[in-house]
């Protein structure tokens, strides 16, 4: 990607000259080379591919990584990504910042105000400012974090946490020693490696000191970490993390999974299923691992495997004390909610067992749930796995190793699915309504299909007019044989009939050229076919062959199409009025509204757009429609 800066009122420079956006700007999706740079060159800011043809408004370290990539340390629409398509962030004269998708529907926006001249800048610090002056700022984005601090980024209390690492996932809040007497609620993470709050909390980076690239994440496994960069190896390294000990993450392997210790992997942690056991999703973790045999609650036919050096925290079903694994046992064969125990040793070192006990005793665990699972050399207690009797012999044996590695070693990058909001009785509305002008367009359609198939002498269609064989099938002259084959140029076939030669003949009229051209086909191919309808109804002319002029040669005629025509009027000289008055068809000549009309060939234009991703939704068009009638209440 070419990191240029640009205002789009003025002429292009390079990105070293240029790094601010002014009132009645933008920058372009479409436009690589539309990146505002910090003049320190360390930061950009622009468009960002999160996916397919799927992008957002981010800020990210200029340098590229090891294997090409970018570290994006703020998205103003990381959960709403805007199409690859005509999608822009403009800043309005009004002041406000806003980002649009292909349909001009607003995304994001600062919900700035000022009259008075304001710019856009990317700091050296990484921050994204809008100023109306050099000590006026109207909003920037240390303002509201996503998953990543910066060095020298205050966090205050009256900033609004937003600090998440990926959509569905958790929310860190962390407490570790704490005091709750801190008034301020103040804190800096400065370039040195060092953070400090005004509660007395503060830590240091294991490589603290001047000269090194930083920042403060909250990872996907809601662990935060400060990453420093190598330089040499263009790789982050963390050289802090709140929790330590990796596999302590509440789930973080998910349920009825393990997690080991693994030196070298990523957050030095391997996720491995359960006995019995198979991954969800090899590439997500968090959603663990479910069962691979037909689990009964019957207790004759179900045994226990046991997992040495493994705990498995919380979600016990009740505690037994001082029991005998017998015991334990029986009475987790008589539940169908017990998945398995712990059997642990207690030493009796408590004030209470002092007295009551000489020696230790055995505690029974019986879990609901098998979450939060780890693996360690230093716990010498073990885990009795339920498992059915007739597949226990097929698992590792006592002081085996039984971790199953599901890991994949080539990391895929999570694909995530955005929802959309739920719709409310408006929107279920406009959606029936939508239904509703497709039947009409359907109606429409066949009422069309049977007024030209009943035309025989149509002159919009040929002079000499078409006979049909008894069979049904259009007969075509030497003429436009010749016409559509380029003069029989080109032969794709022999036979004892006679030779075939290859030729194109007609117009697509109501298809979509996703149809033509053998591209993906898509709900966007029934709104090219309503636009059609749309503009048949207005100007009276069939899509076939476009609209009739003695003047003209019927070969241009259907050369040019009833869209095109449409099109070069609709956007030609003259008031809309005039340009209205040569597109209307005899029928709806006298007595149609100015403005409905104006807007009803817009919306039917917007439907027959060649690209599919600009073309508006079923529901855009009646969201359009409705909002004029609205306007005219």
């Amino acid at each position: 990607m070419l990191l240029v800066s640009l205002l789009l009122s003025l002429p292009l420079y390079s990105f070293s000259e240029l790094n601010i956006l002014t009132k009645g700007s933008s920058l372009s999706v479409e436009k690589p080379d539309h990146v505002l740079v910090s003049p320190n060159k360390k930061f950009s800011a622009g468009f960002y591919s999160v996916g397919e043809n799927a992008f957002s408004f981010a800020i990210w370290f200029t340098e590229p990584l090891h294997d090409g990539s970018r570290t994006i340390v703020w998205m103003a629409n990381r959960d709403h990504p805007v199409n690859g398509r005509f999608s822009k962030l403009s800043l309005l004269k009004n002041g406000n910042l806003i980002l649009t998708d292909a349909t001009r529907i607003t995304v994001w926006a600062s919900e700035t105000v000022s009259l008075s001249p304001v710019q856009l800048q990317l700091w050296d610090t990484g921050n994204l400012v809008l100023r109306a002056s050099e000590t006026v700022i109207l909003w920037q984005s240390f303002d509201f974090p996503t998953d990543t601090i910066l060095p020298n980024q205050p966090l205050t209390r009256k900033l609004e946490t937003r600090i998440l690492s990926k959509p569905n996932q958790l929310l860190f809040r962390w407490e570790a020693d704490r005091t709750s007497y801190n008034n301020s609620r103040t804190a800096i993470f400065d370039s040195y490696g060092h953070f400090t709050s005004t509660d007395e909390f503060e830590f240091f980076a294991t490589d603290y000191g001047v000269g090194v690239q930083r920042r403060l994440t909250v990872d996907v496994d809601g662990n935060i970490r400060m990453y420093s960069l190598d330089k040499s190896a263009k790789k982050w390294k963390f050289t802090w993390q709140a929790i330590s000990q990796p596999c302590i993450i509440h789930g973080v392997c998910g349920p009825n999974a393990l997690c080991t210790y693994a030196p070298g992997e990523r957050f030095d942690r391997r996720c491995s299923c359960l006995p019995g056991y198979r991954a969800r999703n090899q590439t997500d973790w968090s959603l663990g691992c479910e069962l691979d045999f037909s689990r009964s609650c019957n207790g004759s036919e179900s045994g226990f495997l046991q997992l040495p050096n493994v705990e498995f925290y919380g979600y016990d079903i009740h505690f037994f004390s001082n029991y005998t694994f017998e015991r334990c046992e029986r009475d987790c064969l008589q539940r169908c909610d017990c998945y398995g125990f712990q059997y642990r040793y207690d030493h009796g070192d408590g004030f209470y067992n002092r007295f009551r006990h000489y020696g230790g005793y055995y505690n029974c665990y019986p879990k609901s749930s098998l979450l939060n699972g780890y693996r360690s050399p230093g716990f010498g207690d073990s885990l009795y796995l339920r498992l059915p009797k007739s597949s226990l012999s097929s698992y590792p044996s006592i002081g085996e190793d039984f971790v199953l590695n599901c890991s994949d070693p080539n990391r895929l990058e999570l694909s995530r699915s955005y929802r959309k909001p739920q719709e409310n009785g408006r929107l279920q509305f406009m959606v029936w309504l939508a239904c509703v002008f497709g039947g009409v367009e359907a109606i429409c359609i066949f009422l069309i299909w049977l007024f030209l198939y009943r035309a025989h002498n149509d002159p919009g269609v040929s002079p000499q007019g078409y006979p049909q064989v008894a069979s049904g099938f259009r007969q075509f002259t030497y003429d436009e044989l010749k016409k559509a084959s380029g003069n029989f140029r080109e032969v794709i076939g022999r036979g004892s009939s006679g030779v075939v030669y290859k030729g194109r003949l007609g117009t697509r009229g109501y298809m979509a050229p996703e149809w033509i051209y053998n591209l993906p086909i898509t709900s966007k191919v029934d709104v090219y076919s309503y636009g059609v309808v749309v503009l048949e109804m207005v100007t009276g002319k069939s899509p076939m062959v476009g609209p009739h002029d003695e003047s003209r040669d019927l070969g241009e005629m259907e050369q040019r199409g009833l869209v095109r025509w449409v099109r070069e009027k609709f956007n030609g000289n003259g008031s809309i009025e005039s340009r209205l008055d040569e597109i209307i068809g005899p029928v709806m000549k006298d007595g149609y509204d100015v403005r409905k009309m104006q807007v009803l060939v817009e919306v039917a234009l917007q439907c027959v757009e060649e690209d599919k991703s600009a073309r508006p939704t079923m529901r855009e068009v009646v969201e359009r429609l409705l909002h004029h009638e609205e306007d005219d209440y």
